[in-house]
């Protein structure tokens, strides 16, 4: 009946029955129990959802740090929109409490660090990411870079943004790179930079920026700004983010899908592979 009433977009009425359901010793009281976390979730209801993923930790006996960690990220942000930042702070140490190893949150807390002006504090948490996960480095090289920069670390916010680039997790955290470097360095060093990366691995985002740095040197050569559009073209319609569960692609990078609704299910890394999407 649950089922029914919410695939006739009837909410309140699924959350009554699935209340019911959840309250009763039955095989279907772990279903239930999942289900009213999905409606909380869609609803925003962020502490129902949590205190839901609770019981359900205990009446499965599994954990679900991450998402009860997404949870309060999500509490998080619904508090620095209604500027309840001492509430804000509170759910985000829950967040880190709850999944240490969450991106997202470390992110928000590095965020959280730099507005209260510890800029080296907010470096190195977010220098924790690229740690934890190389590839969401992607995520926060331009918070490192421009944190460093006000903090006067000019050499080692090129030398940070040179070993993103060496490393070469993927096309976007170099296409970051890139941008600073042409505002720290200048095009010429930016263009360096990128024809070094490409010798080694080819991308369509990179030639892209490599084309454009070019452009904006000869801005009226009309096969640069064709060839410029064309690339723009093919990105727009081959890259995407795609989540690993199951298979929705979007444009934009999401921590949560909104497909399948798992959390944690794109890599904030874009597939370049049209044979893929």
């Amino acid at each position: 009946m649950g089922q029914d009433y919410l695939k006739a977009g009837l909410w309140d009425r699924a959350e009554d029955s699935f209340r019911k359901t959840a309250d009763l010793e039955s095989d279907y009281k772990v279903r239930a129990i999942k289900e009213l976390v999905n409606i909380y979730e869609s609803e925003k209801e962020w502490l129902k959802a949590i205190d839901e993923a609770h019981i359900l930790e205990k009446v499965t006996g599994e954990t679900y740090p991450s998402r009860i960690s997404h949870l309060y990220c999500e509490l998080t942000l619904q508090c620095m929109f209604f500027k309840k930042f001492d509430e804000a702070a509170h759910y985000l140490q829950q967040a880190i409490h709850a999944d240490p190893n969450n991106k997202r949150a470390l992110i928000m807390q590095g965020t959280m660090l730099q507005k209260q002006g510890k800029l080296d504090e907010a470096v190195e948490v977010w220098k924790q990411v690229g740690k934890i996960s190389p590839e969401y480095e992607t995520l926060v090289v331009a918070s490192v870079a421009d944190t460093l920069l006000k903090a006067g670390k000019d050499a080692d916010a090129v030398r940070y943004l040179e070993s993103v680039a060496e490393k070469g997790i993927n096309s976007d955290s170099v296409d970051a790179a890139v941008d600073w470097i042409c505002k720290i360095e200048g095009p010429e060093n930016a263009l360096e930079f990128l024809r070094r990366y490409l010798s080694q691995k080819k991308s369509l985002i990179g030639f892209k920026r490599l084309t454009d740095l070019r452009l904006a040197q000869d801005p009226d050569n009309k096969e640069l700004k064709e060839l410029s559009d064309f690339l723009k073209n093919q990105i727009d319609k081959t890259v995407r983010y795609k989540c690993n569960k199951c298979g929705f692609v979007t444009k934009s990078f999401q921590w949560q899908c909104p497909g399948c609704r798992n959390w944690d299910s794109f890599a904030p890394v874009r597939s370049e592979d049209p044979s893929r999407i």
